[in-house]
């Protein structure tokens, strides 16, 4: 009856086409394959097909659609069509024509290629010849997606191409390169937004936490295996300002190199007027900072919200009583440090009762995004000093009240 009235037109047609599809109403497909076929505007075309989606999986519709990509006389509703076959069934039928459009002229269907693949990055692997022609344009932005294409899918090979990158003529592919490179061996990315998930490796992680408790994060060591030294080396003269920061934050972090050249380059960053090198800078020197106290304003970078979780990590690791007051202000403003895990850790570490009140503060004020058990599980741990002691005991003893036992 309701197909009736949508062919007699009292129901609009999307109204009445998108309830029946949900209903898997076949005349309803039928009627709207017909209608489909019979009509050559690409925007009526690309509608029926939308109102179409509730078949799935569905041969005839997954025909259409697939077909439709292919025809040039569509090409204005491409990014519409894409973004649809992400979310079907048979989406990897779907894929390698979807993967050929990043390279597309059209930048809007490049980019809604991208919106597609980039969350299937671990599903398969997008072709390697797309990658390399990628990396090897002039698009900056698109030989980013190459990059973060194949380190996400983590293959056998992700070093060696990692070590390549760092050769590539665009300085912005270097530079994540090199983040990369420090998310891999250092567990920090030094400010290069590097995806925390790579296949093979964060779902593993994930299955191990999902029941009981979770393993601890020890203390972790930073090293650069040594094959990867002198690519990372060769990108300390870089022309960029900011792949030679970041190259020299990864070599003196991992303390691979802590020469004279390595250390005048951590000191130009934290001079820089651009907050981001500053930044990238300052988490290389990070767990080493004593030799660079000279060199910039600790405190009123902790309090500058464009460094200040750069700072606190820094002064966590340092552990100078000095510091306490300016970490018990920080954490009463919540925007001072945008990762208030550095911040934590660092009032912790301190012992000083004031601080640990102030760690306990930001729990019982925002306890849904901060889960204390998950915290002191994963960073404190490995903690040495009573600090790490007394706010477990803390967390403990008023598990009931504020948490509940299960949390």
């Amino acid at each position: 009856k309701l197909l009736q009235l949508v062919k007699q037109e009292k129901i609009a047609e999307e109204a009445g086409f998108t309830t029946l599809a949900s209903l898997k109403h076949l005349p309803a497909k039928a009627e709207m394959l017909r209608r489909y076929d019979a009509s050559s505007d690409p925007n009526r075309r690309a509608t029926l097909l939308a109102w179409m989606d509730g078949f799935d999986p569905d041969g005839d519709v997954d025909r259409r659609l697939k077909t439709a990509l292919y025809n040039e006389a569509m090409k204005p509703q491409w990014p519409r069509l894409i973004a649809q076959t992400r979310s079907r069934r048979n989406w990897k039928d779907f894929f390698d024509k979807v993967c050929s459009f990043l390279e597309h002229k059209d930048r809007v269907v490049a980019e809604a290629a991208w919106e597609a693949v980039r969350y299937s990055m671990d599903d398969r692997p997008v072709p390697d010849p797309i990658i390399r022609r990628l990396l090897a344009g002039r698009d900056v932005e698109r030989a980013r997606w190459a990059l973060l294409v194949v380190y996400v899918y983590n293959d056998n090979d992700l070093a060696k191409f990692l070590q390549g990158a760092l050769t590539n003529d665009k300085a912005e592919v270097v530079a994540l390169a090199l983040g990369m490179i420090a998310k891999t061996h250092i567990r920090d990315d030094l400010d290069a937004k590097v995806p925390s998930y790579q296949r093979n490796r964060s779902s593993r992680a994930r299955s191990m936490g999902m029941f009981g408790r979770r393993r601890a994060k020890p203390e972790v060591r930073d090293h650069l295996p040594k094959g990867m030294v002198d690519p990372v080396l060769r990108t300390l003269v870089h022309t960029s300002a900011a792949v030679r920061t970041r190259a020299a934050a990864l070599l003196y972090r991992s303390g691979a190199r802590k020469d004279e050249k390595v250390r005048e380059t951590l000191r130009a960053g934290l001079k820089d007027s651009d907050a981001a090198r500053r930044r990238v800078a300052m988490a290389g020197i990070a767990k080493d900072a004593k030799g660079f106290l000279k060199d910039f304003d600790l405190i009123a970078a902790a309090k500058s919200p464009e460094t200040s979780t750069r700072a606190v990590e820094i002064m966590a690791f340092l552990e100078d009583p000095k510091h306490t007051p300016i970490l018990i202000e920080i954490a009463k403003d919540k925007d001072s440090a945008r990762d208030r895990t550095s911040l934590l850790k660092a009032l912790v570490r301190s012992a000083d009762d004031r601080a640990l009140e102030a760690a306990k503060a930001i729990f019982v004020g925002d306890g849904s995004s901060y889960a204390v058990r998950s915290f002191a599980e994963e960073y404190l741990a490995g903690m040495k000093g009573a600090g790490a002691v007394k706010f477990v005991q803390w967390a403990l003893s008023n598990a009931d009240d504020t948490w509940g036992r299960s949390e």
